[in-house]
């Protein structure tokens, strides 16, 4: 699985959208935004209404005049199923190789954790 990250300005607050390819045949992007990236302390994460598949590779102005995108990470993705078999983690590895965050499910929503081994 791949993800990326985009920074979305121009368009309410500035923040980050996390988009995490669930399987190479899935239509749309499991998509969360956070306020800031990389991330460098937990932080907790707004799961927000899956994306495109086209984010993947988009940057420049989005249609309807809802700001702009800028990548600013990507690399792989693994899922860890939990016991229905949906995702109940993520661990993220940027391709430079120098980043690594896991995004887990809690009891109050999603939270983003720095991993100091990549």
């Amino acid at each position: 699985m791949r993800f990326v990250v985009l920074r979305h300005s121009g368009w309410g607050l500035t923040h980050y959208d996390i988009l995490l390819e669930p399987q190479e045949a899935a239509p749309s992007l499991i998509s969360f935004h956070a306020g800031a990236w990389p991330i460098r302390t937990c932080q907790p994460l707004q799961r927000v209404q899956d994306h495109r598949r086209e984010y993947l590779t988009l940057e420049g102005p989005i249609s309807g005049g809802r700001g702009q995108v800028r990548r600013v990470a990507a690399g792989e993705c693994l899922a860890h199923p939990g016991p229905q078999g949906e995702p109940e983690a993520f661990t993220l590895k940027d391709s430079a190789g120098a980043h690594a965050v896991r995004i887990e499910r809690t009891s109050d929503g999603w939270m983003a954790i720095p991993i100091s081994e990549v």
